[in-house]
């Protein structure tokens, strides 16, 4: 018998179909992370030193993770419509 689980997320993060990458910089102190969203296929992305990424670039380069609250693109597949 199929169930629906819902889960509420507050970022990207937090949500099951998200992949997360290490942001490459010149410098090698600046640490990111880059949020990629698995429902939204794009154009494979190559970063220099790492492998290609066929998804949709979610959120860029997140240094902390208070950075992250409550940040979901608008085009978030799973974001409820607003009303008009």
């Amino acid at each position: 018998m199929p169930v629906t689980v819902t889960t509420v997320v507050d970022n990207c993060s937090e949500c099951p179909h998200h992949h997360a990458t290490t942001a490459m910089t010149p410098d090698p102190w600046d640490r990111g992370t880059d949020y990629w969203c698995k429902l939204t296929p794009d154009t494979p992305r190559r970063e220099p030193g790492q492998a290609a990424v066929p998804y949709k670039l979610a959120l860029g380069f997140i240094e902390r993770a208070s950075e992250l609250k409550g940040r979901i693109p608008e085009w978030c597949p799973l974001r409820p419509k607003e009303p008009k």
